[in-house]
């Protein structure tokens, strides 16, 4: 006698997978600028980093222009894939850049407000 085999729940039949093809991305001068422009303060921490701490200053530069970078990309292919949004003002592009910068902007508060917490409690907990 076979294996039952329930009606209900047939078994995983394979499903051929074809990659979309891939399409180059498309950037501005408008976007080359805000790349900069974004990118400024990561520099000014960047060097007052340097001027602390070696160690500290490479983990600013490096960590800063991953997340300038990272969000960038995320920002000009969401420009990209989305016509309609490439006729949007000067003002609507910078807060779409702006938007993709959040998460690591959030990411970032809540990690430098935890660091400064547990300063401050392992200050009183010593009794400095």
């Amino acid at each position: 006698m076979s294996r039952s085999h329930d009606i209900y729940n047939p078994p995983p039949v394979p499903v051929r997978y074809e990659p979309p093809a891939t399409e180059p991305i498309v950037w501005t001068g408008r976007d080359l600028v805000a790349l900069a422009m974004l990118a400024c303060p990561v520099y000014g921490a960047a060097v007052w980093a340097w001027s602390v701490e070696p160690t500290l200053g490479l983990w600013v530069t490096a960590a800063g222009l991953f997340m300038i970078l990272e969000s960038w990309l995320s920002a000009v292919t969401f420009l990209h894939r989305h016509p309609e949004a490439r006729r949007l003002s000067a003002k609507r592009r910078w807060l779409v850049f702006l938007v993709a910068l959040l998460p690591w902007l959030i990411c970032l508060v809540a990690g430098v407000a935890l660091m400064l917490g547990l300063f401050v409690l392992s200050d009183r907990l010593m009794g400095a």
